[in-house]
């Protein structure tokens, strides 16, 4: 950065030492601020009485350390009246309880889709927004989910976990696997709906329906 003009010199060299001073001024009062804070804090922590969980950790409230310890303990108190089924905290019910009312109250910006926790809204709008925050540190592809990053990684690992139990053939996802043991297996669940033809996978089944679907259009 060039040097200013000698004619400014003086006023900018008043006008630095001004801002240097507030500056400076700004500074220690946040300190003192901060010092005031701190002790306050000190002595408030002083005043709490602090109850020992008998397996790990201490807590500041009894509340907190009885909850606390239920994570050891497993406990399950909250129990839902339609099924039974039993949860550690009153929140993890809460949600459950809307399998059951079909109540989804977070609703989709884009469409007229909605969901039953946050977490799968966030999820979903990633297809309409394109957005794909896991990403490969070797090749850089990106993916819109974690299982989809984690299969890809296995490219380059080579690492292939699963098995056939059949002829010991490894594959690198399960779902290979799964259409790897229909053929084993000879089991074919997807028929033809137009002459009863059974496929072992879902896609040649489709295919195979568009020669009856296109035979149709020409007739």
């Amino acid at each position: 950065m060039s040097d200013p003009e000698p004619s400014r010199m003086n006023h900018e060299d008043t006008e630095k030492q001004t801002d240097q001073k507030e500056a400076k001024e700004q500074r220690q009062e946040l300190t003192e601020g901060e010092e005031e804070h701190s002790d306050f804090r000190t002595r408030r922590l002083k005043t709490k009485k602090v109850h020992t969980c008998s397996h790990s950790a201490d807590c500041s409230l009894m509340e907190d350390c009885k909850r606390h310890q239920k994570t050891h303990n497993d406990v399950r108190d909250h129990v839902c009246r339609e099924c039974g089924k039993s949860f550690k905290k009153a929140a993890y019910l809460k949600l459950h309880k809307r399998i059951h009312t079909g109540e989804k109250p977070y609703k989709c910006s884009y469409c007229d889709k909605s969901f039953t926790r946050s977490e799968h809204l966030k999820i979903h709008e990633r297809v309409h927004t394109g957005e794909k925050p896991y990403y490969c540190i070797q090749c850089g592809e990106s993916y819109r989910y974690k299982s989809g990053l984690n299969r890809h990684l296995l490219v380059h690992s080579g690492v292939k976990p699963f098995t056939c139990d059949q002829c010991g053939t490894d594959f690198k996802s399960s779902v290979h696997l799964k259409n790897h043991m229909k053929i084993q297996t000879n089991v074919r669940p997807y028929a033809c709906s137009f002459c009863g033809k059974c496929f072992s996978r879902l896609g040649h089944c489709k295919r195979h329906q568009k020669i009856h679907t296109s035979e149709k259009d020409h007739v």
